[in-house]
């Protein structure tokens, strides 16, 4: 049965559904006109002079900008990243970019949309994302209870695997027993959804800056130590991504196709432009202005993948040497204690903040896909069921999971873009 699913996620995630993606960023950024580079100077100089917001009982763009970052920015960021350059060459980071950028044009879709389509509930609370608009806007009515469905699915999977990572790091770094990862996690976990979105706004609005200032510093360290390999590093990223008689391009075995396949699919997976969870939390924001908030989608791939994945990958090609045979989680940790020992803690603590962060977010899209297919506004069962998660996947280990993920990330992605397309007249 595994070697059913094993072959059932390669086949549709394969790289048909990446380039679909990838045409989708295509449409979208000639659509309207390049507005992730005409508005790029616009909506940074907004997103840092934002006022902290005052009131408790709302939602403002910051908090929703980081709440949807911390879902997204997780280990791939780090892990992934060094995979699809072990795999597909240092080209793979600039196909990662173009990825990026594409990305940028499609959340600003996708969170347009999702706040245009948004409903009030009767506690006042908004609810958005591809399920209302799916079955709002479209003439394929079941396509929001779909989309629904499959999210709740990959989301519960997605927390095995978030604690899981946890565990691993937690015993390999500080050799922490998993029964105790399990039970930190679980009143953690709980303090923070008891207090429904508003207290995870609220935590994410400091957890999500710190960590990824943290891991910017640990990465710029090693940077500066090694900043006589810049330019080489920078010459052989664009020399492999085209395989222009590249020594990593040729000598090696990469080629364009190589660099192109990998480092689209692990920018896809990390920006998450073309699921469109994004627009779940967007729509949130109590006072919301439409155009100037869907712009926000910028300014979260531009540091998901731009800045992040772009941290990842030079770290790992100004430490390794590409032509050994690798493997990405020891060689970042590799990469970190390069410059001191001490510093794979860093990396560490780093993979910790990120796994939890992810785990935060997939409650939230949980709950609002099971809130979505019940018709409750009172989802404690779902929270019970997610803490009851939290609790076993420390110990949870299954690869079957991982491909389970692939599945239903494909079956949320389809109906989201044909809900892209179908209502692209409506995006301003």
């Amino acid at each position: 049965m595994a070697h059913i699913i094993e072959g059932v996620a390669n086949f549709i995630w394969g790289e048909w559904l990446i380039y679909i993606i990838l045409a989708t960023g295509f449409f979208f950024s000639f659509k309207l006109k390049f507005i992730q580079i005409r508005k790029f100077n616009y909506i940074f100089k907004k997103f840092f002079n934002q006022k902290k917001n005052q009131e408790s009982n709302t939602i403002n763009s910051f908090q929703a900008i980081m709440s949807a970052l911390g879902s997204c920015v997780g280990n791939g960021n780090i892990i992934g990243v060094a995979t699809a350059i072990i795999s597909g060459g240092p080209g793979a980071l600039f196909w990662m970019w173009v990825s990026g950028i594409l990305g940028m044009s499609i959340k600003y879709a996708e969170i347009y949309l999702g706040i245009k389509y948004r409903e009030k509930n009767q506690d006042g609370d908004y609810q958005g994302g591809p399920m209302y608009y799916l079955s709002k806007g479209t003439k394929f009515k079941f396509f929001g209870g779909f989309y629904a469905f499959f999210l709740l699915v990959q989301n519960s999977g997605g927390t095995l695997v978030q604690g899981n990572v946890i565990k691993d790091v937690l015993h390999n770094f500080f050799k922490v027993e998993s029964i105790i990862t399990s039970f930190v996690l679980l009143i953690v976990t709980y303090f923070i959804i008891s207090g429904g979105f508003k207290r995870l706004a609220k935590v994410t609005e400091r957890l999500v800056p710190f960590m990824t200032l943290f891991y910017i510093c640990g990465c710029m360290f090693i940077i500066f130590f090694n900043y006589d390999k810049i330019f080489y590093v920078f010459e052989n990223i664009f020399k492999s991504a085209f395989n222009f008689n590249s020594a990593l391009g040729g000598a090696l075995g990469y080629s364009v196709k190589d660099a192109l396949r990998f480092g689209i699919a692990r920018g896809v997976y990390s920006n998450e432009a073309g699921e469109g969870t994004v627009a779940i939390f967007y729509s949130k924001i109590t006072d919301v202005n439409l155009k100037e908030d869907s712009l926000y989608g910028i300014v979260d791939v531009f540091i998901d993948t731009i800045l992040i994945c772009t941290m990842s990958g030079v770290v790992l090609l100004i430490t390794t040497d590409l032509a050994l045979d690798l493997e990405p989680t020891h060689t970042m940790i590799g990469a970190f204690e390069s410059v001191n020992y001490f510093f794979k803690y860093i990396l560490g603590g780093v993979m910790i903040l990120f796994g939890f962060s992810s785990m935060l977010g997939q409650w939230l899209l949980g709950r609002e896909s099971f809130k979505y297919l019940t018709k409750r506004l009172d989802c404690k069962v779902y929270d019970y069921i997610f803490l009851c998660g939290v609790f076993v996947a420390p110990m949870f280990s299954s690869k079957t999971i991982w491909y389970i993920q692939d599945i239903c990330l494909t079956m949320i992605i389809l109906p989201n873009i044909y809900g892209l397309i179908a209502l692209y007249k409506e995006i301003k």
